[in-house]
């Protein structure tokens, strides 16, 4: 039991990670060429914000490469694209003075 215990809580290191998921290559390479293959709707600059989400959190680009039905993966990415733009804008609107 121990040893299960020691296994699943070795190969998840980062949040949101899937457990037993490897941090290869692999997944994020296909995601980002399917997002330039089939996102035709997206602009350069959103596909550059697509990899970058794929970068930092491995999960989407396995996500990303679930969904089966075309449309609803576009729409997915495009509800995780609005997410990130929300975020970085709420970032950028903090006051970089403290508040006396």
């Amino acid at each position: 039991m121990a040893e299960a215990m020691d296994h699943l809580a070795g190969s998840s290191s980062a949040p949101g990670a899937v457990v037993g998921f490897q941090n290869s290559p692999e997944p994020i390479t296909r995601a980002i060429q399917m997002v330039e293959q089939q996102e035709v709707l997206l602009d350069d600059q959103a596909i550059l914000q697509a990899v970058g989400l794929f970068q930092r959190d491995p999960s989407l680009a396995t996500a990303y490469l679930a969904f089966g039905r075309q449309g609803l993966r576009s729409k997915w990415l495009e509800q995780e694209l609005a997410m990130d733009s929300a975020a970085a804008a709420s970032q950028l609107s903090l006051p970089m003075y403290p508040m006396v």
